[in-house]
């Protein structure tokens, strides 16, 4: 199951039927996790806002584009602060409407500067390219790069490219080409491209290389970029997951007008709005932010996001090694293989919604508590796949659990729930290959009843009557039966047969049985009473107990069998319950039952016997109540006839008889005075040792 669950799980994953829903659930891990207090403080961008271009129109009557006066004086400005590199996330394709000489002043503070990069812009439209200027890039701006992997590389087919002296004077070009995933995010970004046969960087990698003092580039066969001390995982595509670290200006942001006012103002000899100290060693973007200057772009974190922050953020994950990885999808296939597996056992194991509703909840729970745990460790565990599997194996593990255990799980409920409590019937259904033939050895205690003179009984109703009086009575004292946790044997005629401490383990079987044994003398009462108003005869049941060693299991041929107990202590419970009507009592127990309850209920010795088929004698008691709850008329009867038995074993029958005299109303005593007068005239021999022998089973 788990493994043709997987199977059709690799095939819907391979056809990318999950990838729009994973892409969604990779988004909000995003927005939960997202940490902009890691985002590197050695990044900052000067942006075109709204402010700028509004202050420019209004103050300086200079509509957009500027002449490139204005990103001089920024280029100078941050430089005087003591920028490391200035990135333009600009095209400069055109020549600036305020003249030669504007362009040339530009082109020269490009220059000076020796750390200013230029954009360009590869394309897979065809269209139509300046000869020069693309010779220009091939020869002077390709990248020598070692591949051995397989990687499908992004190639364009076209290039916009900078002016000429761009082109010859920045310290380095670079590719702001970005491609969204297939719903429109920008999730990743290219690091190369592929252009007549020439690799070409991106704007950030462009100036990465050049800060790391890396030239040769390679990527290895595990699709690993090397760049000098930093290794950067790519993608099949040759793109890099971005590891977001906040939504937009999680990067330092200045306003491009204070920036040029700055300038000015140092320039006149005044204080200005911002210190150039504070580019002193920063890694300076210039990009567009302003809504009308259409470099907004939808991210995990926003639907509006810089276009120049995506490029900060992929500067910031490879100079900080802050990398996200995808988890390799064999690995994702063998946790869903496993997980599946265990999943389907688990459900299989248990037959009830009660149970198996919350089971498949902490399956469920469990891939998302990875997705979340991994994400913290940079670690891209996908989500909606082993979710998929789980509910998959779930659904299609209940529906043959159903098809092929259904009929075999009804026809235990229906043939033993009367027989079985419903612990045991639940374990049968968990374990139906335990009916089957064979036993083993465990202490229980066992319970015989039978009803005193149902010959008689039987004699005073027709068969319709005799038949309901029989069912109610079984009914009720096999309700009081399974209530302790008990299991009934059998049922032959009046009789009852059950025992306690299998198939379950019960640590306080003899304890269950005795409570058993006292609640049925209670609700034989009730019954009775029904019994006189229909005009029915009053019962009175016999119990015996024992406790001891015995051998249950399923007994009998292959095609019918019994779940019983059978030996030698089975059969002495037997026996104890026929002892009942030798003293007039209505439950007997054995000494090892007494031992087990003599704390938690009232009992009195009654004899030391020796029953038919069993040599040892045995110590035998009767049950009176629990503890606590024996009437004090019954204390003192209970504390007399203790007394006297003593004397009885001592051989003073004289004075044992005395006492049973003055005990009323109570069988045993009863017994006990008829054998004191019979020994006072015919003593037994001098080696008698108390043990009475019972001449009926």
């Amino acid at each position: 199951m788990g493994l043709c669950v997987t199977l059709a799980i690799v095939l819907f994953h391979s056809t990318g039927l999950f990838e729009p829903f994973e892409l969604k659930t990779l988004d909000w891990r995003f927005k939960v996790l997202a940490s902009p207090e890691k985002a590197s403080d050695d990044i900052v961008i000067v942006a075109v806002d709204q402010k700028s271009l509004d202050y420019y129109e209004e103050m300086e009557s200079l509509p957009w584009p500027w002449p490139r006066g204005l990103y001089e004086a920024v280029i100078e400005f941050v430089n005087r602060g003591g920028a490391q590199v200035v990135l333009f996330d600009i095209l400069f394709t055109e020549r600036s409407g305020f003249g030669y000489e504007d362009d040339e002043h530009f082109t020269e503070a490009v220059k000076n500067g020796r750390n200013v990069y230029m954009p360009f812009f590869l394309s897979q439209k065809d269209r139509s390219v300046d000869e020069t200027l693309k010779e220009m890039l091939l020869t002077e701006r390709s990248l020598e790069m070692h591949d051995a992997s397989q990687i499908r590389w992004w190639t364009a087919q076209s290039v916009v490219l900078p002016l000429d002296a761009l082109i010859e004077n920045a310290q380095g070009l670079g590719n702001v080409m970005m491609v969204p995933d297939a719903d429109g995010v920008y999730r990743r970004v290219p690091l190369f491209f592929k252009y007549e046969n020439r690799y070409f960087p991106s704007l950030p990698l462009a100036a990465i290389q050049d800060i790391l003092g890396v030239g040769q580039v390679t990527v290895d066969n595990s699709n690993t970029l090397h760049l000098g001390p930093r290794s950067v995982p790519l993608q099949d595509d040759g793109t890099m997951l971005l590891k977001y670290h906040g939504g937009a200006a999680t990067y330092a942001y200045y306003s491009i007008a204070s920036v040029i006012q700055s300038y000015v103002r140092l320039e006149a000899g005044e204080r200005p709005i911002i210190e150039p100290e504070e580019f002193k060693d920063k890694i300076v973007f210039v990009g567009l932010i302003a809504p009308g200057l259409f470099d907004l772009k939808p991210t995990p974190l926003s639907s509006v996001y810089p276009g120049v922050e995506v490029h900060a953020t992929a500067t910031d994950n490879i100079l900080n090694g802050d990398f996200l990885t995808r988890l390799p999808v064999f690995t994702l296939f063998l946790f869903i293989f496993v997980f599946n597996i265990l999943c389907g056992i688990g459900v299989s194991s248990f037959d009830t919604l009660r149970v198996s509703i919350p089971l498949l909840c902490v399956f469920l729970v469990v891939p998302f508590l990875c997705a979340l745990l991994f994400f913290q460790g940079n670690l891209w565990f996908d989500f909606v796949t082993p979710e998929v599997g789980v509910l998959v194996t779930f659904a299609l593990t209940s529906v043959v659990s159903y098809a092929t255990e259904g009929k075999q799980r009804k026809f235990i409920k229906s043939a033993f729930k009367y027989y079985l409590s419903p612990a045991v019937i639940d374990k049968l259904l968990k374990n139906p290959e335990s009916l089957k033939l064979g036993g083993e050895k465990k202490e229980m205690t066992v319970l015989f009843s039978d009803i005193a003179g149902f010959t008689t009984i039987s004699e005073q109703l027709d068969p319709e009557q005799l038949a309901q009086l029989l069912n109610e009575y079984l009914s009720r004292m096999t309700d009081v039966i399974l209530s302790y946790g008990g299991t009934v044997d059998k049922y032959e005629g009046d009789a009852i047969m059950a025992f306690w401490g299998a198939p379950l383990p019960q640590t306080d079987h003899a304890l269950r049985a005795c409570l058993a044994a006292l609640e049925c003398r209670s609700a034989l009462e009730d019954v009775c009473e029904e019994f006189q108003r229909k005009g029915w005869p009053r019962l009175q049941a016999r119990i015996g107990m024992n406790t001891g060693d015995m051998i249950v299991g399923n007994m009998g041929s292959r095609e019918r069998f019994d779940y019983t107990v059978i030996g030698d202590e089975v059969n002495l419970g037997s026996r104890l319950e026929g002892a009942n009507k030798e003293y007039g009592t209505w439950i007997m127990i054995s000494e090892s039952t007494c031992k087990c309850v003599q704390d938690e209920v009232e009992a009195r010795e009654l004899d030391l016997i020796r029953v038919k088929g069993k040599e040892s004698p045995v110590r035998v008691y009767e049950l009176l109540a629990r503890k606590g709850q024996l009437p004090e008329e019954n204390v003192d009867c209970v504390h007399m006839f203790a007394k006297g038995l003593a004397l009885y074993r001592e051989r003073k029958w004289d004075k044992a008889l005395e006492i049973f005299e003055e005990i009323q109303d109570d069988p045993p005593s009863a017994v006990f005075r008829s054998r004191c007068v019979e020994f006072l005239n015919a003593p037994p021999s001098e080696d008698w040792d108390g043990v009475y022998i019972m001449r009926t089973k």
